[in-house]
């Protein structure tokens, strides 16, 4: 990992776990892709009013800078994503019924923050595999989501496309990667890149219009920065459950107050 202009890359990831009728997950610690680390800074009063008001109003964020007065965030305007289906030939997943899963997901995302960002889809590319055979993250195209379905574990015989972030009874893990600058305010922690990674397995076993899109808005929610809720009606919830299938007003509450943050890209 380089540095740019004093700015360290971060990288906020979230997990999804599956139970065997919800499907419940748990936040994951945070990744510095860089041996450097920040200092860290005071959080004063007003700042924690703010954090605890967005959580008692039904929104989170998946990552916060006490001495940043904005979260992690993308910059209204176009948002591209692209998907890997490597995977999906020895599935029975269908690519084309999946791809139209994905923009559903990402036009319901977009009508949420009041159109205020926007998703085209570039096509099928295929994630770096590194030596473990895990996709490298920072394969990701600039200002795009990359999408790829892995196998949570080597014990299917999958030498590649295999992902330590779902194994076990892990089914997704997203997250965002920004520049956390020196800079003012609306320069620092600005997203750079997202990725989603689905295990394969498990979204087999998911119903295809129920918990498997259900999945499918979740993670990208993260992907655009949201966090986990403790909200029973919003999808950031906790748990995935047949009674949180949509995007909440909460949800798209916090999903537009980050998109009406004050942001600029370099």
């Amino acid at each position: 990992m380089t540095w740019l202009n004093r700015s360290l890359r971060v990288l906020a990831t979230s997990a999804l776990l599956i139970a065997l009728v919800s499907v419940s997950h748990a936040q994951a610690p945070l990744r510095i892709e860089s041996s450097a680390t920040t200092v860290a800074g005071h959080t004063s009063a007003s700042d924690s009013a703010r954090i605890i008001d967005d959580r008692s109003r039904g929104y989170n964020y998946l990552l916060e800078d006490s001495d940043r007065r904005y979260p992690a965030r993308w910059c209204p305007g176009e948002i591209f994503f692209y998907v890997d289906n490597t995977l999906l030939a020895e599935s029975d997943l269908d690519p084309n019924r999946e791809l139209q899963r994905w923009v559903d997901v990402f036009d319901a995302w977009s009508r949420a923050s009041g159109n205020a960002y926007h998703f085209s889809y570039r096509g099928e590319q295929k994630l770096v595999i590194d030596s473990n055979g895990e996709p490298e993250i920072n394969s990701i195209q600039p200002r795009s989501i990359g999408i790829t379905y892995v196998h949570g574990t080597k014990d299917v015989g999958a030498a590649d496309y295999y992902a330590k972030a779902v194994r076990g009874r892990t089914a997704g893990n997203a997250g965002l990667q920004v520049f956390s600058s020196d800079g003012p305010d609306e320069t620092a922690l600005v997203g750079d890149r997202g990725f989603i990674l689905i295990d394969i397995d498990d979204a087999e076993n998911l119903g295809a219009n129920v918990l498997r899109k259900s999945l499918y808005q979740h993670e990208s929610g993260h992907a655009l920065g949201l966090g986990h809720v403790e909200d029973q009606d919003a999808l950031m919830n906790g748990t995935l459950s047949r009674d949180r299938r949509y995007i909440s007003d909460s949800d798209a509450a916090g999903l537009r107050k980050l998109a009406t943050a004050p942001c600029t890209r370099d």
